[in-house]
């Protein structure tokens, strides 16, 4: 829900023009179609993750959908260790 309002809210105060959806949740359907219709100068790009796959939301999409491949995934992944100032902030080992 807070993605959808998110989405639509920021959409409408002209925060951007074309705006990466990484899901496969069919919930962001009804945001996207509104976005298409009332802002048609706006664009939403879907891009599935890898076995999130929503027909729903692609067909919202329109031409504007990719699925992502788990490459791209590996290569964003910040370290197995970040540090929050003195205090270290550590990946859980079922992530890696």
């Amino acid at each position: 829900m807070n993605i959808a309002v998110a989405l639509v809210a920021d959409a409408f105060l002209d925060k951007w023009d074309t705006a990466f959806v990484v899901s496969g949740d069919s919930d962001l359907v009804p945001p996207i179609l509104a976005i298409r219709e009332h802002l048609p100068h706006k664009t939403v790009v879907v891009i599935s993750p890898l076995n999130r796959h929503s027909a729903e939301l692609w067909t919202a999409a329109g031409a504007n959908r990719l699925n992502a491949k788990m490459p791209n995934y590996r290569d964003c992944q910040l370290p197995d260790e970040v540090m929050k100032g003195t205090f270290p902030l550590t990946r859980p080992d079922k992530w890696n």
